[in-house]
């Protein structure tokens, strides 16, 4: 299925790891031909689901956090206009807003907000962390570089009508600056309008998809790179990727495509199971300076895979092997 809409340059929420230009530069495969469900585990910023083309009949996005999750839930209920009107206003540059935002989320009130209120709060908290206004490990002074940056009143929920002059001078700082404009906002409603949101633990929930015509996506989180932002207790276990793999190797019709951050543990499990991988060399940025690219670090990466999985380039994996990419 087509979307009329032209893809966002970034994903609608940002995540550590995303595979965002990576699935838009063609250096990960198109589902099988004959995919009609698309599974995406472990979905974060559902780079995969946004970004397939083409795009399967119907989606599933699974992840433990609820938080994210909701984003996507209220996005799809309450559209893209009301979506844009609660968070284009709000300015990244307010270490008052962020450490408002912050509390909040750290409370025990935070479960009984309302999910619109849940959803923008948690919107506007992983933009300006992975923008670089407020890095995770250093939540103190703005930075250059935030997402709302300069935009608005402190924390106002301003509604402004389209088509005014202040509208338009929204629209064109969010085109100049990076963020996300109506148009990105109604690209994600249209391809949120056919998926299942689920709320678990992948190597839960993926074996209810072992079905023909149905192909998963797994990008878990990386044994040695893991960041908490679901409200998760600890990082996934190593006998959670071995189970992990333990389902990939057992599926009857689905077809999957895993890429993963390598380990001794990693591999060894791969080759109990009798599966094969391919060595991916990728340079992650989690900095913003030019000195920070030029000296981010490698992270060791494997794809491995099953089914008929469409390569956009004809080098396809040799291409990836050289690739220097952003998180983002």
């Amino acid at each position: 299925m087509a979307s009329g809409l032209d893809a966002p340059a970034k994903p609608l929420i940002l995540m550590p790891g995303s595979k965002w230009r990576r699935v838009s530069r063609g250096l990960l495969p198109a589902p099988p031909p004959d995919c009609r469900i698309l599974v995406e585990a472990c979905a974060g910023g559902a780079a995969y689901w946004f970004l397939a083309n083409p795009r399967p009949d119907y989606g599933v996005l699974i992840d433990i956090s609820d938080d994210l999750l909701n984003v996507y839930r209220v996005l799809q209920r309450m559209g893209a206009d009301w979506f844009y009107q609660q968070v284009s206003y709000l300015p990244g540059g307010s270490r008052e807003l962020f450490e408002e935002f912050s509390k909040l989320y750290s409370s025990p009130e935070w479960r009984d907000l309302p999910d619109e209120r849940r959803a923008v709060v948690y919107y506007w908290l992983l933009q300006v962390r992975f923008a670089g206004a407020f890095p995770p490990s250093r939540g103190s002074s703005p930075r250059g570089g935030g997402l709302w940056k300069g935009i608005g009143t402190y924390g106002g929920l301003i509604h402004v009508p389209r088509e005014t002059s202040r509208h338009k001078m929204i629209e064109r700082r969010a085109k100049t600056r990076g963020q996300h404009t109506r148009a990105d906002f109604d690209y994600f409603f249209e391809r949120l309008h056919s998926v299942e949101l689920i709320i678990g633990d992948a190597v839960e929930v993926l074996p209810r998809f072992d079905l023909p015509r149905c192909a998963w996506f797994i990008d878990p989180p990386y044994p040695d790179t893991y960041i908490n932002y679901s409200r998760r207790d600890s990082p996934p276990t190593p006998q959670w990727y071995e189970e992990l793999i333990k389902i990939l190797a057992g599926t009857q019709s689905a077809s999957w495509l895993l890429v993963i951050g390598v380990t001794d543990h990693i591999t060894d499990c791969l080759a109990n199971y009798g599966l094969t991988w391919k060595s991916l060399d990728t340079r992650y940025y989690l900095g913003t300076s030019a000195g920070k690219r030029r000296s981010g670090e490698r992270a060791n990466e494997i794809v491995v895979l099953r089914g008929n999985w469409q390569w956009g380039r004809q080098e396809g994996l040799d291409v990836w092997l050289s690739a220097t990419e952003s998180p983002e």
